[in-house]
């Protein structure tokens, strides 16, 4: 098995036991609440009668259900997300915030997903578009998100970059299971260019620290969480 689909498998795992024994919104995962990097986006999304928001692995709704509280009964909010699992709670967890009107869920790999003839005022990618395997697979739909985004429209990404996985009790280094394990500065260099004519609002990296059991073994993850807000020149 190589080691891009080693990190689906492992990636699949993981969310699957996030999703299935935390609850949204609750203390105790990140999913307590949505970042807040990304609330700060929506102030800068144009105001339209009809706002559409496409989130690219959005999972069981950590930020699709507050971007559908914030624009409102006549927005909508397409939140596509690999796991069948993921957006079944999501549904679930739309009801319950009762947004359900305005919240469609996609089962998807956002590296193929078919934008078809929508046009978004928002697109957010939160730890989603580095697992894509290929650089070029990354500029690629950045490209379509790129058409699929109205004039004023805004992109909101956080991409977690320079993995590190290091055993916390002999040391060893492990190999990070992560599809595509760019450098932060890689990536900047990329956004950057492939952006170029949009208006960079920021582009930013906060490096990150967390401990989490696998397969039996404390391990210490460290990254790089490149934060990126862009709006479409006119």
């Amino acid at each position: 098995m190589t080691v891009a689909s080693q990190a689906r498998e492992y990636e699949r795992r993981y969310h699957e036991d996030l999703y299935g024994n935390h609850e949204l919104f609750t203390p105790g995962t990140w999913l307590y609440k949505p970042a807040g990097y990304v609330i700060k986006a929506f102030d800068l999304v144009p105001k339209h009668d009809y706002p559409r928001v496409l989130d690219l692995g959005g999972g069981v709704g950590r930020h699709s259900i507050p971007a559908a509280k914030y624009f409102g009964a006549d927005s909508e909010v397409v939140c596509v997300d690999l796991l069948e699992s993921a957006i079944e709670k999501l549904r679930f967890n739309a009801k319950e915030h009762k947004v359900e009107k305005n919240i469609v869920g996609v089962v998807s790999d956002v590296e193929t997903y078919e934008l078809g003839d929508k046009a978004y005022e928002l697109i957010l990618s939160i730890s989603c578009i580095e697992h894509i395997p290929t650089k070029q697979g990354v500029g690629d739909l950045i490209g379509r998100l790129q058409a699929a985004t109205v004039l004023e429209g805004v992109h909101c990404f956080m991409m977690i970059t320079n993995n590190e996985w290091v055993d916390s009790v002999t040391g060893e280094k492990l190999t990070p299971l992560i599809e595509q394990n760019l450098r932060s500065e890689d990536a900047i260099s990329m956004l950057k260019e492939l952006y170029a004519g949009w208006n960079i609002h920021d582009i930013s990296a906060k490096d990150w620290e967390a401990m989490q059991l696998m397969d039996g073994r404390d391990v210490v993850l460290k990254s790089t969480c490149v934060q990126f807000t862009a709006q479409k020149s006119l």
